[in-house]
């Protein structure tokens, strides 16, 4: 499973292409052997059965005068024939009439024969096949004849037909690779580049590149494209964002410049009035100002909803510091007779905080 799993997409089609096209061409040598086995078998029992009915239809005379002679001269002629290792005519009562070998060593010993409703009729032994066949005259039959014929020539041709076909199979194989190996490209080129393009942006976090778009109007045309399209809507939405960080960074700098000023206002009246709690009063201050600067640097590494959490700090510092120290100070300066004008502290407006980030 890992020659599959662990190779790139060009590999895999040539191994799948290799697989697929061996495979049907190893099919169709084995179909194309069993029917040129087949076709040689079925020629060799039509053979058979042609020379079986001249023997038949030359033994006639001498079956009919019992001329055993003339029986053997006409099975002679079968040396002409030479698949045929052995042939025997037998009588109407069941005994041999003629016999005929192709060599003095040839051992042959009849043991199957027609039933009496049979005309012809093949057997199986071992490497050879065996034919019956009625001699007919008259619309009787006088006799019968058995050829055994040899499979060696059938299996010499069947040699030949596979060398033959194996060499067309290995030609087709490497032509069909070398086809592969040529136009493989139109498929992987697209998805390997496509694949380049995802790794960079995942790595380098860079949404302006584009996967190159194949020439062909296909589905996979279709699959970079919307690839690329979604790469321009990322690269639209990550400007959107940045243009955000940049003006919330701009206010966040504004407002703590102000917090500053109003700041040192303040800390400077407490000392020309000579306010007691003042270190106090500026050691809140600082403490403040380092709140909303940590704010700016989340907003630096990305915080979600950050105008909320700014706003709801701004409400928490009117809440506890402006009804407590501050209006402590204010007491302070009522008692001494000395008033102050107030001075509103300008924060974010409620309609910029609707910006969030990710």
């Amino acid at each position: 499973m890992k020659i599959w799993t662990s190779q790139s997409i060009s590999d895999k089609l040539m191994r799948m292409t290799l697989l697929v096209g061996g495979v049907s061409l190893l099919l169709a040598y084995i179909s194309f052997l069993i029917y040129d086995l087949y076709s040689l078998r079925q020629q060799l029992m039509n053979s058979m059965a042609t020379e079986a009915n001249i023997v038949g239809a030359n033994s006639v005379t001498a079956l009919m005068f019992d001329d055993k002679q003339a029986a053997e001269n006409t099975l002679s002629a079968l040396r002409n024939s030479p698949q045929i290792r052995a042939a025997v005519i037998i009588r109407p009562d069941g005994t041999e009439f003629a016999r005929y070998l192709r060599t003095p060593s040839t051992h042959f010993e009849l043991n199957e024969h027609l039933a009496l409703t049979e005309g012809e009729r093949f057997w199986t032994k071992g490497r050879d096949i065996l034919l019956g066949s009625r001699v007919r005259f008259q619309g009787g039959w006088v006799g019968s004849v058995y050829l055994l014929a040899e499979t060696s020539g059938v299996a010499r041709s069947m040699g030949r037909f596979g060398l033959i076909s194996a060499g067309i199979l290995v030609v087709c194989f490497v032509v069909a690779l070398l086809a592969t190996s040529t136009i493989r490209h139109l498929v992987s080129d697209p998805l390997t580049d496509l694949a380049n393009t995802a790794q960079i942006v995942t790595r380098e976090r860079d949404y302006s590149v584009r996967a190159r778009i194949p020439p062909s109007s296909d589905e996979l045309s279709f699959l970079v494209k919307s690839f690329n399209e979604m790469l321009g809507q990322i690269q639209e939405r990550d400007r959107a964002l940045e243009a955000s960080r940049a003006e919330l960074e701009i206010r966040l700098t504004r407002l703590i410049q102000g917090f500053q000023r109003h700041f040192q206002s303040e800390e400077s009246l407490m000392r020309v009035n000579g306010f007691p709690g003042l270190e106090r009063h500026s050691a809140e201050h600082r403490r403040l100002i380092g709140q909303i600067s940590e704010l700016r640097n989340d907003l630096e590494s990305g915080v979600v909803k950050l105008c909320e959490t700014l706003a709801g700090f701004v409400r928490l510092w009117t809440e506890q510091h402006i009804t407590g120290p501050d209006a402590r100070f204010e007491e302070f300066l009522q008692e001494k007779g000395t008033g102050r004008e107030a001075r509103p502290l300008k924060v974010l407006p409620e309609s910029d905080c609707n910006a969030s980030f990710v």
